[in-house]
């Protein structure tokens, strides 16, 4: 079972004492059209079935400019959301960010964080 933000329910070590453990629950599939406004989004993926509630959770450029994501949530293992940089209106599956000008840069890392502020997936763009 997870909790809000994502966690395994505590789990025992040997010494006794209780961590929570971090599941691998979303990943950054890709980013796609580095540099070009008009194509540039970033593509986020569910890892686990059932759903996942991303309202809350932001993208992060290495400048530490933020996107936050609204009442969004993913249904289903394999389901996705793109985030585009571009300015747009937000469906179910397409999220714009509102950016007059490309957000990523070839070699940037992109930070998930979750609600909780937690960083949850690092990408590397290649």
């Amino acid at each position: 079972l997870l909790d809000e933000n994502g966690y395994s329910q505590v789990q025992p070590l040997s010494s006794g004492d209780l961590v929570r453990v971090p599941l691998r629950i979303i990943e950054i599939d890709s980013v796609v059209g580095v540099g070009d406004l008009e194509l540039e989004r970033v593509i986020v993926r569910s890892l686990v079935s059932g759903e996942l509630p991303l309202a809350g959770w932001t993208l992060e450029d290495e400048g530490g400019n933020r996107f936050v994501f609204p009442l969004v949530t993913l249904y289903a293992e394999g389901g996705t959301v793109s985030v585009y940089s571009k300015p747009g209106s937000n469906t179910v599956l397409d999220l714009f960010w509102g950016l007059d000008t490309p957000a990523w840069s070839p070699g940037e890392r992109v930070l998930l964080r979750d609600s909780a502020g937690s960083v949850r997936v690092v990408y590397q763009i290649p």
